[in-house]
């Protein structure tokens, strides 16, 4: 399953209308080869964080004009089998909130608690 960046997610041309990443292009392929190799997926997504140590770090940020902090990424898979990813405000869209197992897992992991947990479910803002 080969990983592409797309370049709208690291374009100031873009901010406007696309969550943008702030971490390098190693470190989101990381974040997709650790949501892979750990099965965190839902619907033909992928859901990952941004680890350092055992703990999430940013990995984005929203759309201008607000700009929040995201913690949580969504990859998808194109035609061609190839994958590409993107931050996401889980409370912007309930379309990028991960699902009730990839949460469980996270919070299982260390990685969020259940208020945490929680807030992602109702789609409510925090920070991990």
């Amino acid at each position: 399953m080969p990983y592409i960046s797309h370049s709208q997610h690291r374009s100031a041309a873009f901010a406007a209308q696309k969550s943008q990443w702030v971490i390098p292009v190693a470190e989101e392929k990381k974040c997709y080869d650790i949501a892979a190799n750990g099965g965190w997926a839902h619907d033909g997504c992928y859901w990952s964080l941004h680890l350092i140590g055992a703990l999430p770090a940013q990995l984005g940020v929203s759309p201008i004009p607000d700009t929040f902090s995201l913690h949580i990424a969504k990859f998808v898979g194109e035609e061609g089998g190839d994958w590409h990813g993107y931050p996401v405000a889980p409370w912007l869209s309930p379309f990028d909130k991960p699902n009730t197992d990839v949460l469980i897992a996270w919070m299982n992991a260390g990685f969020i608690g259940r208020p945490t947990m929680a807030k992602i479910k109702r789609g409510k803002r925090c920070v991990l």
